[in-house]
């Protein structure tokens, strides 16, 4: 009986050895919660972007300076989420073939003159208009600090490129192998010109003819007198060397040069929200900064022709007035042509008679 007992004993604790095995839960690794799978995949790396940016000019100019300083302060903020690549020289085509590849979103960023523009979107003729801006400062602060050009940034977001911002780089004046004083010297002369309808109206005012020249001809065109003078600003006419057969600089400085900071519409509206803040923002702390960098540009290359044999002629007051009374007769003609722009242009105006 005692023997049966034993036995008895012995089978019970072998069962109770048996459950407790198979009962017992694998042990949970540290940090996992219980039930979740004991391998658990990484999570997906954050998007990236590439924003291309096309540039006119080549590396060592201001404008690619500003691309490069935009490029160092956007990766910065975004962490390299957004990788910024700068083609310069014309890399990415001609201006209308860059400006084609801003809308289709081929080509994510350009500093483009506002002539540039002027055939896609029509209201920046407003921008480009002889004797209206005063200063380049206050061009600058009209439209960087203003709510004047809204309806104009509205424009072209709609056209597929958005303005981020506007450099004022300097202003429209004339080089000539002859000294401009006065209208008079103008009358009868033809000067190389962009394709845009204010710059070719403005010589037809002033009694000349404005004559659209592709920058690299304009040289060959102005030492073959196929032009007699060159009206565009001191970055254009030190770069293309016209200082070399153009005598003299007429600082009329009848137009301000404006050139906004376009991106593609489309490739900013698939950015996500805190990237698409970052590009805007970044370029609010950028703009000022080239804005400065332009004059310092203005004056070196300046100072530069002038110690190659340049003359400055500086315009009188009654010859920028008569410049300003002539030039009234293209502010007409363009309103005329564009009656949409109109309280654009007297929203603008209403900025400059504040100052």
């Amino acid at each position: 009986m005692k023997s049966k007992f034993l036995c008895l004993a012995v089978c019970l604790i072998l069962i109770m050895v048996s459950l407790a095995g198979c009962s017992k839960a694998p042990a949970t690794p540290e940090g996992q919660s219980e039930g979740q799978a004991e391998t658990q995949p990484e999570g997906q790396p954050e998007e990236t972007f590439v924003m291309r940016i096309a540039a006119n000019l080549p590396k060592g100019s201001y404008e690619v300076d500003i691309h490069e300083e935009f490029k160092r302060c956007l990766e910065e903020k975004t962490g390299s989420r957004i990788k910024v690549e700068i083609y310069p020289a014309g890399q990415l085509g001609a201006p209308p073939a860059v400006i084609e590849g801003i809308q289709s979103g081929t080509i994510q960023s350009y500093l483009a003159p506002i002539a540039f523009l002027s055939g896609v979107a029509p209201g920046t003729q407003i921008l480009d208009l002889p004797g209206f801006f005063e200063t380049t400062e206050q061009a600058y602060d009209i439209l960087n600090n203003t709510d004047a050009a809204k309806t104009l940034d509205e424009d072209m977001a709609k056209r597929g490129f958005t303005p981020l911002g506007y450099l004022v780089m300097d202003y429209r004046s004339i080089i000539a192998p002859f000294p401009v004083e006065s209208l008079n010297d103008l009358k009868g002369k033809r000067f190389r010109v962009m394709t845009t309808p204010p710059q070719q109206l403005e010589f037809e005012a002033f009694g000349g003819s404005g004559v659209p020249v592709d920058p690299g001809e304009t040289y060959t065109a102005l030492q073959q007198g196929m032009v007699d003078g060159v009206c565009s600003g001191v970055h254009f006419f030190y770069s293309m060397k016209l200082h070399e057969v153009g005598k003299y600089y007429s600082n009329t400085r009848h137009a301000a040069f404006v050139s906004p900071l376009i991106v593609s519409t489309s490739w900013l509206d698939s950015l996500p929200d805190d990237l698409r803040e970052a590009v805007v923002d970044t370029a609010k702390e950028v703009m000022p900064w080239g804005y400065e960098l332009t004059k310092e540009y203005e004056g070196r290359a300046l100072n530069a022709m002038i110690d190659e044999g340049l003359i400055v002629v500086e315009a009188s007051p009654e010859f920028l007035e008569e410049i300003w009374e002539a030039s009234k007769v293209v502010h007409d003609k363009i309103l005329a042509d564009n009656p949409e722009w109109e309280q654009l242009y007297n929203d603008i105006k209403a900025e400059i008679e504040k100052r």
